[in-house]
Order: C-alpha cells, then sequence, then structure tokens
C-alpha cells in the first residue's frame, strides 16, 4: 500500500483487527468523533501487484458519523448586572458534536443549593434573567443540545 496517500485518522482512532496488512475483507474502526466526515481508502493488493503494469487498486468510502452530545458549556459570563436583571452570554461548546439547537439556563439562589431552580430556554448564545431578588447570589449553569441530547451542565 502507498502510505503517503494516507493521512491518519489521529491516535485516538483504533482499527480491529488491524489498519494495515488485514488479510481478509472486514475492518472496524472505533472511538471516531462525532458529527465528523471521513474517507477511508481501501487498497487491494497481493503479492505480484508492484509487478504489475496496471494503477493500483483501490476505493474510497466517505462516512459522517451521527451526532453526540455536546460538551460542557464553559467561560459563561454576566453583563449588565441590575437589582432584578442579569445578562448572560457564553461561547459554543468546544466539541459541539453537531449542530446546536438549543442551550438551557439552569439557575437558583447559592444558598438553596439546587433545591429549588429555574430554567431558561433559549436558541442563542447569551440570555437576560429577570425577577431576581435583590442582593442575592445566584448561580447558573449552562448546557447545549444537538439533536442527539443535552450535553452536562
Amino acid at each position: 500500500a502507498d502510505l503517503a496517500r494516507c493521512r491518519p485518522c489521529g491516535n485516538g482512532v483504533h482499527f480491529a483487527p488491524q489498519q494495515l496488512s488485514l488479510q481478509g475483507t472486514k475492518v472496524s474502526i472505533n472511538d471516531l468523533q462525532a458529527h465528523t466526515n471521513y474517507t477511508f481508502e481501501i487498497w487491494a493488493v497481493n503479492g505480484v501487484s508492484k509487478q504489475s503494469p496496471s494503477p493500483d487498486q483501490s476505493v474510497s468510502v466517505t462516512v459522517t458519523t451521527n451526532q453526540a452530545a455536546p460538551s460542557t458549556v464553559t467561560s459563561i459570563q454576566a453583563k449588565d448586572i441590575t437589582r432584578h436583571t442579569v445578562s448572560l452570554v457564553w461561547q459554543e461548546p468546544e466539541r459541539p458534536n453537531g449542530v446546536i439547537l438549543e442551550y438551557e439556563v439552569k439557575y437558583y439562589e447559592k444558598d438553596q443549593n439546587e433545591r429549588s431552580y429555574r430554567i431558561v430556554k433559549t436558541s442563542s448564545r447569551n440570555t437576560d434573567i429577570k425577577g431576581l431578588n435583590p442582593l442575592t447570589s445566584y448561580v447558573f449553569h449552562v448546557r447545549a443540545r444537538t439533536a442527539a441530547g443535552y450535553g452536562d451542565f
């Protein structure tokens, strides 16, 4: 096989039984990234392939992996804080793992320790939280959702 044409998938991708010098016609490829295009080249090689004047026999197969739940939303920032309102902004998850459909903001008074919380849903990476109690500390968590489900808070 001409390894110069092959760009590795990365150390995290695993082939079973192996990637090269297969004896059979089946290989399993595991630990691929979600919502990613992969192109695999399959080469037919035997003991006399190098002596043949015809070009190497190969085929390319392109697949797209399914979406998965997104990674955690980090770096939530509070802007424009008033007595009863706060504006929150955040970044898209480092690994969206698909198309982000919505975000869910969970918040509660810090001394309530999640016993009583509220949820706000939004399709943008910001929202205004209204109706807060003055002089009260709040905890805010944000998670994203793809077609495969919600990520963690």
